[in-house]
């Protein structure tokens, strides 16, 4: 871990610890400080090279370290035919219609796999393609950690709860002048509804809903944003009230992610800012030098 990516790890922190000027800070310096630049879609296809232009913390993966059957791509690329070809990965089919036709991180989503719909016939999401083997002969691929992507994002949440509203907007059209070639917001204000049906057309929202769960889809995800949900209510929450089907709750799978933000977005402090980015630090950890670890 370098300047850079430590300066990353202190943004990550301030944000959820409602820091927004030091997270702001921090955030514009790792970007500085990194020399990493945002790419476009197609220059970072399956996410998995730890050397890609814009991925400031990441793993290399060699051949005879690859994890096989207990990597992140065989839960994550179904075409290998393991774990994630019977508990596939999706994208909640509300949040990817709310995506742009012109954005190009649809790409990232599969609207026409055959394997969207159940064994009933409901169809709840689209089926990932973000995640991939660099090469699924060998097992290889990279574990991508932290993006300069992040960054930017962190900042314009931090600059708009700050109510730095242009340079919020600075910041997300960074971003997203890179994903949507027809894209721009005037949007203003910080309200969130208590539902994902309440939408408030805030430039907070936006940033939130809209770019960050977009971009950040099972990656940075499942910390940072599980501090705008309640923590006891994450607790009684089971698999099956979520419309999980047998795999981790936190990740996107058919209706879930949609449905814990259904769940009122007011934090628990302590489980949410520190027990579960620490338990999700050290399974990163844990996964990447540990393999089976019980």
């Amino acid at each position: 871990i370098g300047y850079a990516v430590a300066l990353g790890i202190k943004a990550r922190i301030a944000l959820v610890e409602e820091k927004w000027t030091e997270a702001k800070n921090a955030a514009h310096d790792a970007i500085t400080a990194s020399g990493k630049s945002i790419l476009p879609v197609s220059s970072f296809a399956g996410l998995n090279n730890a050397s890609a232009g814009n991925v400031m913390w990441g793993f290399t993966i060699i051949a005879d370290q690859s994890g096989k059957y207990a990597g992140l791509f065989t839960h994550m690329d179904a075409d290998c035919g393991y774990y994630a070809a019977s508990a596939r990965k999706e994208i909640n089919k509300e949040l990817y219609a709310k995506m742009s036709a012109t954005d190009t991180r649809r790409a990232w989503w599969n609207p026409n796999d055959a394997n969207n719909k159940d064994k009933d016939g409901n169809e709840y999401g689209y089926q990932q393609e973000k995640f991939k083997f660099a090469d699924i002969q060998t097992w290889m691929g990279d574990y991508v950690i932290m993006r300069v992507e992040e960054m930017y994002l962190i900042a314009a949440e931090a600059e708009c709860r700050l109510g730095e509203e242009t340079a919020a907007r600075t910041d997300l059209m960074a971003l997203m002048s890179k994903r949507d070639p027809n894209y721009s917001t005037s949007k203003t204000g910080t309200a969130l509804g208590k539902l994902t049906t309440d939408e408030t057309g805030s430039l907070l929202e936006e940033i939130l809903l809209l770019a960050c769960i977009n971009e950040l889809l099972d990656e940075d995800i499942s910390a940072s944003l599980r501090r705008l949900v309640h923590a006891d209510a994450l607790h009684d929450a089971s698999c099956a009230s979520l419309g999980c089907e047998g795999c981790d709750c936190f990740l996107c799978h058919k209706t879930a992610l949609l449905k814990l933000f259904d769940l009122t977005m007011k934090s628990h402090l302590v489980e949410v800012r520190i027990v579960f980015p620490t338990l999700k630090t050290l399974g990163c950890v844990l996964l990447v030098l540990g393999g089976n670890v019980p």
